[in-house]
């Protein structure tokens, strides 16, 4: 049994609601696991009352729906009709923190969109809290803001920070100089400027959806990741990426303080199917996962020569190796056009596999194989 949390909600409907949950709860952490000892989640919803569920560029329809000028006019009508309560409610909930035997230590985010990503006048209205944890959940613009933090009197003493949806986004706070802990769950295009020393603290990074070693091998030409220790890489559902390989391993092996490397990768038609990563690997990994398509097993003569040298990553205690990774039915369809559709994995790949973890298993001393 885990220790119940309080969740406080705000939104522009009505006063703050509060209650406690149990911390598995998928209502309070739907994309991460609880951060250690989180006692008060803070969760704002920024999304209106009613949001037009149907949309229409025709002007003379007769369904009842929407146009997408109608849309925006009914997006800034219903901003600057909630956004007033959601202040309120907010500088609310922020008046009583200071006194509350669990002050706030994670604020959450949901609904963002240009006119509040947040705004200003939102982050102004939470002045006071001291929070470690921050997501912010973009919508439909996919768009977010943190450079208002840095106007804050109180100082947020963040640790970790999550970004789901963000698109196209610039981020520039001090406080990305703090945090010890990145999350970008399905975003893309999401560039951290590396002023205020970004990424100084820097020890755990996940980045999982589209797009995903685009945006590491941006963070590692500025600098970004220098000091990581955790990756977490995951593309398995054949999100857009821009990337050659060889980009790729290009700036991995300078990582040498990266010691648990996970990467989980769909298959790209028109580039190798990381026959070579094992080549390019930083050599302090101690916890190794990798999950890629069936087809990787066409070649895993490398894997196999790496595996059999005990040089070969001589501090590894854990490793994990599957070839698992297929794509949907619409997903191929979309990808695979002009080439060969993907194959499934067959007994003889499973028996190279297997090949493969038995010479990592025999020639690197204490290695534990793990799911």
């Amino acid at each position: 049994m885990h220790d119940l949390i309080k969740v406080t909600e705000v939104d522009g409907t009505a006063s703050p609601r509060v209650y406690t949950s149990q911390d598995t709860a998928k209502k309070c952490f739907p994309l991460s696991s609880r951060p250690q000892n989180l006692r008060h989640l803070l969760a704002i919803n920024m999304r209106p009352a009613h949001i037009p569920l149907k949309t229409s560029d025709d002007d003379d329809d007769m369904d009842g729906s929407l146009t997408w000028e109608a849309v925006l006019q009914r997006r800034e009508e219903d901003f600057n009709s909630y956004h007033p309560v959601i202040l309120e409610n907010l500088r609310t909930v922020v008046s009583k923190d200071s006194t509350d035997p669990s002050r706030i230590d994670f604020v959450r985010f949901e609904g963002l969109n240009h006119r509040e990503a947040p705004c200003a006048s939102t982050w102004h209205a939470l002045d006071g809290l001291l929070p470690r944890h921050l997501e912010l959940k973009c919508g439909w613009d996919e768009h977010c803001d943190l450079s208002p933090l840095d106007e804050l009197e109180t100082k947020w003493p963040l640790e970790s920070l999550t970004l789901t949806d963000a698109c196209a986004t610039p981020l520039s706070a001090s406080c990305l100089g703090n945090i010890s802990s990145l999350t970008l769950y399905f975003c893309s295009g999401v560039t951290i400027s590396p002023s205020y020393n970004a990424g100084r603290a820097l020890r755990r990074l996940r980045i999982e959806g589209n797009n995903v070693i685009d945006m590491f091998i941006g963070m590692s030409k500025r600098g970004i990741v220098d000091s990581v220790e955790e990756v977490r890489i995951s593309n398995t559902n054949g999100g857009e990426e821009e990337y050659e390989s060889s980009e790729f391993f290009e700036v991995l092996p300078r990582h040498t303080s990266i010691r648990s490397f996970d990467l989980a990768v769909s298959l790209r038609p028109h580039d190798p199917c990381y026959h070579a990563l094992p080549l390019h690997l930083p050599p302090n990994i101690e916890h190794l996962r990798f999950r890629g398509p069936p087809e990787t097993a066409g070649d895993l003569s490398n894997w196999l020569k790496c595996a059999k040298d005990p040089g070969w990553l001589p501090h590894l205690k854990t490793f994990s190796f599957h070839l698992d990774v297929e794509l949907s039915d619409d997903r191929i369809c979309k990808i695979y056009q002009g080439y060969p559709p993907p194959r499934p994995l067959t007994t003889e790949d499973r028996g190279r596999v297997q090949e493969l973890l038995d010479a990592a298993l025999q020639h690197h001393t204490g290695l534990r194989l793990v799911d």
